[in-house]
Parts: structure tokens; sequence; C-alpha cells
């Protein structure tokens, strides 16, 4: 007996099933009806235990996001001062006398000692720096150093002067206070520098810039204070030393005491 021309006519197949028909994206026959595929792993549905995490985490994220954009941004803001202009016409980091520095004893002290440029002062009324630099400017800008108020025995009492006028005064907490001595109405400006290391612990970094009539003050390498002072002497000599002032409310005047270290005059 003859085969059929057709093998599949000798099983027959109800429902007009095609056991031998080629699986999909296969050129090989199988016998057998093909499952359908499973959904990719995007189109699994999400388990309603795991839904509130999934969305809290991904509100974190985008909250983390925007809070170091934000944070990174207020620093890109901030305005800040540099150590130094274009040219260095003194550095030294006040150590021991290098003969540079003016002392007027009838003020107060100041001496090499104790690692910098210490200055002391008795309670008083008026603003006088004891130490001078021996040289004038117009255009300048001074970087020094203040160290912290525990290696002292009297209150943190820094005071810098420009130009023979503009005097700028600090408290130990990062009040300040910028006095113009040739001002008819000797304008006080009292402010806080919230850069300023309070702690009593670490030095403070204070820049001074003088360009034209315009004085700039950072702390730390932050700007904490810009102003014009029209009745300021165009040039004039840097003095440090220490003041006797109330900076802080409640800070009664007292003697007062700075070591300063790490200094740097430059001009444009």
């Amino acid at each position: 007996m003859m085969p059929p021309a057709d093998p599949r006519m000798l099983y027959p197949q109800p429902n007009n099933a095609y056991p031998y028909a080629p699986y999909p994206q296969s050129p090989v026959a199988y016998p057998y009806v093909p499952y359908p595929a499973p959904p990719a792993k995007h189109d699994w549905p999400t388990p309603s235990g795991r839904a509130i995490p999934v969305i809290w985490t991904t509100v974190l994220i985008i909250l983390t996001i925007s809070a170091i954009g934000f944070a990174l941004a207020g620093g890109f803001l901030t305005p800040t001062l540099t150590p130094t202009l274009g040219h260095v016409v003194y550095q030294s980091t006040l150590a021991k006398d290098d003969g540079q520095w003016l002392m007027d004893s009838q003020v107060g002290a100041c001496a090499f000692e104790n690692g910098g440029l210490h200055a002391t002062i008795a309670v008083r009324d008026d603003i006088a720096p004891s130490c001078r630099f021996n040289q004038s400017f117009s255009d300048v800008r001074v970087s020094v150093t203040i160290l912290p108020s525990i290696i002292l025995t009297a209150p943190l009492h820094p005071l810098i002067m420009l130009h023979g006028s503009i005097a700028f005064l600090f408290g130990s907490d990062g009040a300040f206070t910028v006095i113009d001595t040739k001002s008819t109405t000797q304008a006080f400006i009292v402010t806080f520098a919230s850069s300023w290391h309070t702690a009593g612990i670490q030095a403070n970094t204070i820049i001074v810039d003088v360009s034209g009539s315009v004085y700039t003050l950072a702390v730390n390498g932050v700007q904490v204070f810009q102003q014009t002072f029209a009745d300021a002497d165009s040039s004039g000599a840097i003095a440090l030393g220490a003041h006797s002032f109330q900076i802080t409310a409640g800070d009664p005047p007292a003697s007062g005491e700075a070591i300063f270290t790490d200094c740097v005059i430059s001009t444009p």
C-alpha cells in the first residue's frame, strides 16, 4: 500500500490544527502549538505594595539633584576675592621683624612674637593702629590672616586700616564695623560675616581691596562688604593693630588683642 502523498493524513487532526507548522521566526518545523511570548520586562506590572516606595525614591532623587544644583549655583553666584592682584609688592609670614613695619608705642604694643605680628591695646576712645607699613598705596589689595582667640589672653579685637582713614574693626563672633574717620559724620557701618570662623580655634583670612574710592572686604574668601567712601584719601598707608570698641551687642569696651600672620600686599 502506497502512503498518502501528505503524511499529515496519517494522523487526522481535529480543529484544523497543523502541528508541523513552522515556529515563528524559525525555519524548522515544530510539532506543537507555541505559547505566546512573555511580556518584556518593562511591561511587567508593578506590585501594588511597591508602588509608593518607587514613587518616593523617584521624588528623593529629584530633590537631591535639585539641592546639589542650587548649592553649586549659590557657590558660583557668591562674590569672592582672590588674595592678590597682578603685582605682589610685599609678602611675609610676619613671624619676625623685616624692617617694613613702623611701631607706634604711644597707642599700644606691637611686636613680632607668638608666631606673628602681635598687637595689644588698652581701653581708649579712638582708633589707633599701632603697626604701620612703611609704604603708601592708592589702589591696593591686602590679605592677612588673624590667628584664633584661643591663643590670646584679651578679647580678639583686630583692626585693619587703609589710606589712614577707613578702619575695619572685627569682633570675635564675625561682627565687624567699618568707620570712615575722614567723614564729617564719621559713618559707622555694622554688619556680620557668616563666613567668619567663630569657634575660636580656627584662623580667619581677611582681604581688603581698595579701587579708587570703593572698599571691598572678604572674610575667608567670601565677599561680605563693599561701599564707596567719597571722603576717603586717595592714597595712604596700611596699618594693623587692635581696638577696644564694642562690636558685639552686650560686649562692653575692653582691652583688645590680635595676632596677624601671612600678609600679602599687591597692586594692579
